[in-house]
C-alpha cells in the first residue's frame, strides 16, 4: 500500500463547538526505531477554515484535499515517502494572485512518543549564530527542530515552511507542531545510527547504571606535577574532606606514581608493573588508597598501559614489544618500548595488572592516559608493512579495540573509567564513562594562563554535541590559583567547566585557596545533569553560553556573557537567540555582580571587562513572586532548590538542599520588581524549608 493511500484512508471529518473543522490524521509508526507520531493536519483562513478531506475519485492516491464549506477544492496536501522520510506538500488551486480568500496557514500538531532518553535539541547551525544553548532534563527552546534518542542514536528531525516548535511533555513524549503559510513544503524524517554513520563508529550511548553522573573529584599533578608524595595526596584530601566531599566531590585520584615517574617525560615511566616511586609513596598505593577511602572518598589512579621506560622490563619481554625494521625498540609519548598489542602474553599482563588495582590496590577510578597515542599510533605505525609483518599477529584488525574492551573487563564494571585523548572516532567510546576532550590545563611545571583557559574553551564547544550522549566531557581540571589567574578569569573557568555539566575535577592547592577562590570550586559541585541541545560541533569562541533548567516549580535561563578578547565590550544576548519568545518580557539579573536589569523585551547587554564573564539569570515575567536566582551552585537554583511554592495568601515556601555549615543565599523576585534575600544555614546537611511572608 503507498504512502498517500495510508494517509488518504485517515482522512476524517471533525465537529466541534460553534464551528466546523477537518483535519487529516496522522499515525505514523517507525517500529524499527521506536518512534511512533500521531496528530491531525488543519488549514485556517481569516475568516472559515478548509476541511482536510479524502480526494474525489479519480484523483491521485497520494494526496488530501484541502475543501471550503461548499465543497470545493481550494488546495491539495501530497505526501511522499522515502525510507524514513515522510514529506508533505502544502499548495492551492492555482496562484491566488489577489484572491486573498486562498490565503490561510496550515498546521501540522502532533504527539510523539519514543524512548525516554531522548531530547529536544537542533541539528543545522544558523549563519551568524553566536549562542551555544544546553539545557537540564525536559528541557525545551523555542529554536529546535529535532529530537534525538540517545540510547538508540536516532535523530527524528522535523521541517516546515514556516515554524517548528518541539516541546517535552514527558520523558520519551513530545508535543511537535509545524506551521506555516500557504504553499509550503513540511517533513518529518527518521535517521537511524545518527552518529554512528558520521563520526562515532563505536557509538554507544553512557552506561547511567554505572555512570548516572559526570564524575568529580581532585588531582595533584597540575599543581605539584610529578612531585607529589603520598602525604602531599593525604594532605590535600583531608582538607577536601571538610571543604569540597560535603558539596558533592566523589573521587581522589593520585597520578605519577609509577617508578621512576618524578622526572618528565612520561616516556621514562615505569608503567608496565606494578611499582610505585618509593620515595614519594614509601608505604606503597594500597595505603594511600585505604586512606583516601577512610577520609570518605573513592580512590583513582592515573596510568598509561601502551609502554615502558624500564629497559630491565623491556629485555625481559622483547617479543613483547614493537622494534623498527632495523632492531630499533619504537618510542612514543607513553614510553620509550611500546607494546605490540597484538602479542597475548602482553595483553594477559596488562590485564592481569590492572585488575590487580582493583582487588589487591582497592581504586575504583581509572584515568587511562595515552589513549590517543594508543589509538591513533597503531592506525599509523602498526599497519606499515615493515612493521605489521613483524607483530605477533599481523593479520588481527584494529588491535587496539581489543584492548579497550580488556580495559574495561580488567577494572570491572563497578570502576569508573575516563579515557584521557580518545577521539569519537575511537573504540574506547564503547567502553569509558568519561574522556577529555582536550590538551591540558597546565603546560608542565608552569602555572594555568589565560590561553589555557582560552583553550579549555574552545575545547568545550567544539566537543559539547558528544556529551552525556557517548561520554561525560572533560574539559581537564578546574584551576583558580589567585596567584596565576584573576579572580574574573578564574569566574570564567569556573563558567566553563560548570555551567555546561562537564566532569569537574580540582587541582589546585586546597591548603592555599582563600575563601572566595574556594567558594568558586563548591559552586561546581554537584555535576548537574545537562545535554546539548545543539548536535554539532562549534569551531568559535562563542561570546554566550546558555543553560535551559527545567524544574518542576519553575524554569529559567542562566546565561553567560563571555568577553574573550583583552580590552572591555558591551556585549548583548536576544531573547529571541536563547531560545525565548522575543515578545515576553523577561527579568533579567547579573549574579556575579548582584546587579538587577529589571524587565527587559527583546533584548539585553552589559559591559564586560576583559577577560570576564557575566552570568545571568532570565525569568519570564510572571503576576506573582518567583524564585529568582541563589549563590549556592552555578546553574543559580538548578542543584539547590527543591521546591518554591507562592500561596494566595502572599506566603511564600522556598525548599533549598543545605550544606552543613556553608550559608546561601536565596533570592526572590515580586511582580512589581522588587528583590527580596533569604539566608540559609544549618549545622546538618539535607533539606531546609523557609516561609516568607
Amino acid at each position: 500500500m503507498t504512502f498517500g493511500k495510508e494517509f488518504a484512508l485517515l482522512a476524517v471529518v471533525l465537529l466541534t463547538a460553534g464551528s466546523v473543522r477537518a483535519a487529516g490524521l496522522a499515525d505514523w509508526n517507525f517500529p524499527e526505531n521506536g518512534v511512533s507520531l500521531k496528530g491531525e493536519m488543519s488549514f485556517t483562513r481569516e475568516k472559515d477554515a478548509l476541511k482536510v478531506v479524502p480526494c474525489p475519485e479519480g484523483y491521485p492516491a497520494d494526496r488530501l484535499a484541502l475543501a471550503d464549506a461548499r465543497g470545493q477544492i481550494c488546495g491539495y496536501i501530497t505526501f511522499q515517502r522515502d525510507g524514513g522520510r515522510r514529506s508533505f506538500y502544502v499548495h492551492q488551486v492555482g496562484s491566488g494572485g489577489a484572491n486573498k480568500s486562498l490565503v490561510g496557514r496550515f498546521a501540522f500538531a502532533a504527539e510523539l512518543a519514543c524512548d525516554a532518553s531522548a531530547i529536544a535539541c537542533r541539528v543545522k547551525p544558523v549563519p551568524g549564530e553566536r549562542v551555544v544553548t544546553f539545557g537540564t532534563p525536559g528541557a525545551d527552546a523555542l529554536d529546535n527542530d529535532a529530537i534525538f534518542i540517545r540510547e538508540t542514536d536516532t535523530l527524528v528531525r522535523f521541517e516546515a515552511e514556516g515554524a517548528v516548535r518541539v516541546t517535552t511533555l514527558a520523558p520519551g513524549r513530545f508535543r511537535i507542531v509545524l506551521s506555516g503559510e500557504d504553499d509550503g513544503d513540511y517533513a518529518v524524517t527518521v535517521t537511524k545510527d545518527y552518529f554512528k554513520n558520521r563520526n562515532m563508529p563505536h557509538y554507544r550511548p553512557i552506561n547511567r547504571a554505572r555512570a548516572p553522573h559526570a564524575p568529580t573529584g581532585w588531582m595533584a599533578w597540575n599543581i605539584y606535577f610529578d612531585q607529589a608524595t603520598a602525604e602531599d595526596n593525604l594532605k590535600e584530601a583531608r582538607i577536601g574532606a571538610k571543604v569540597l566531599k560535603p558539596f558533592g566531590l566523589e573521587f581522589w585520584s593520585i597520578e605519577s606514581w609509577q617508578g621512576n615517574s618524578d622526572v618528565l617525560p612520561v616516556a621514562q615511566f615505569h608503567s608496565l608493573d606494578r611499582s610505585c616511586n618509593e620515595k614519594q609513596f614509601p608505604q606503597g598505593m594500597k595505603a594511600v588508597a585505604d586512606e583516601i577511602r577512610a577520609l570518605g572518598f573513592r580512590p583513582g589512579l592515573w596510568i598509561v598501559p601502551w609502554g615502558t621506560g624500564d629497559k630491565a622490563f623491556y629485555e625481559a619481554h622483547r617479543d613483547w614489544f614493537v622494534h623498527e625494521p632495523n632492531g630499533r625498540p619504537t618510542s612514543l609519548w607513553p614510553g620509550r618500548y611500546i607494546l605490540d598489542y597484538t602479542n597475548d602474553e602482553a595483553y594477559e599482563h596488562v590485564k592481569a595488572m590492572i585488575r590487580s588495582y582493583v582487588t589487591d590496590w582497592g581504586y575504583e577510578f581509572f584515568k587511562i592516559d595515552g589513549m590517543g597515542a594508543g589509538f591513533y599510533w597503531p592506525s599509523i605505525n602498526l599497519m606499515r608493512p615493515e612493521i605489521k609483518k613483524t607483530l605477533a599477529h599481523p593479520d588481527r584488525i584494529d588491535p587496539v579495540y581489543r584492548w579497550t574492551h580488556m580495559f574495561r573487563e580488567a577494572m570491572g564494571e563497578e570502576s569508573y573509567f575516563l579515557a584521557c585523548g580518545a577521539a569519537l572516532t575511537s573504540p574506547g567510546l564503547e567502553d569509558c564513562d568519561a574522556t577529555r576532550i582536550g590538551g591540558d590545563i597546565v603546560n608542565p611545571n608552569k602555572p594555568v594562563t589565560w590561553r589555557n583557559v582560552l583553550n579549555q574553551a574552545s575545547a568545550t564547544l567544539r566537543r559539547y554535541y558528544s556529551h552525556n550522549i557517548v561520554a561525560w566531557n572533560d574539559p581537564d581540571t578546574l584551576m583558580v590559583d589567585p596567584k596565576a589567574l584573576t579572580l574574573e578569569e578564574a569566574r570564567v573557568t569556573t563558567t566553563i567547566v560548570g555551567l555546561p555539566g562537564q566532569v569537574m575535577f580540582s587541582g589546585d592547592k586546597l591548603t592555599e585557596l582563600p575563601p572566595e577562590r574556594l567558594r568558586l570550586v563548591q559552586t561546581d559541585l554537584p555535576v548537574v545533569d545537562t545535554h546539548p541541545m545543539r548536535l554539532y560541533p562549534i569551531n568559535d569562541l562563542r561570546p554566550v553560553w546558555n543553560l535551559r533548567v527545567e524544574k518542576p516549580f519553575q524554569k529559567w535561563n542562566v546565561v553567560a556573557l563571555f568577553n574573550w578578547d583583552e580590552e572591555e565590550k558591551e556585549i548583548a544576548a536576544s531573547f529571541a537567540e536563547l531560545g525565548l519568545d522575543a515578545i515576553r518580557e523577561y527579568a533579567v539579573y547579573e549574579t556575579w555582580t548582584e546587579t538587577n536589569l529589571g524587565f527587559r523585551q527583546g533584548s539585553f547587554a552589559m559591559k564586560v571587562p576583559a577577560h570576564a564573564v557575566r552570568l545571568f539569570v532570565v525569568h519570564e515575567r510572571q503576576s506573582k513572586p518567583i524564585f529568582l536566582t541563589s549563590d549556592r551552585h552555578i546553574t543559580r537554583g538548578g542543584e539547590d532548590i527543591v521546591d518554591f511554592k507562592a500561596s494566595a495568601d502572599g506566603s511564600i515556601a522556598v525548599t533549598v538542599k543545605v550544606v552543613a555549615g556553608f550559608r546561601s543565599t536565596v533570592k526572590v523576585l515580586h511582580p512589581n520588581g522588587t528583590i527580596a534575600s533569604v539566608d540559609f544555614l544549618d549545622d546538618k546537611t539535607g533539606e531546609m524549608t523557609k516561609v516568607l511572608k
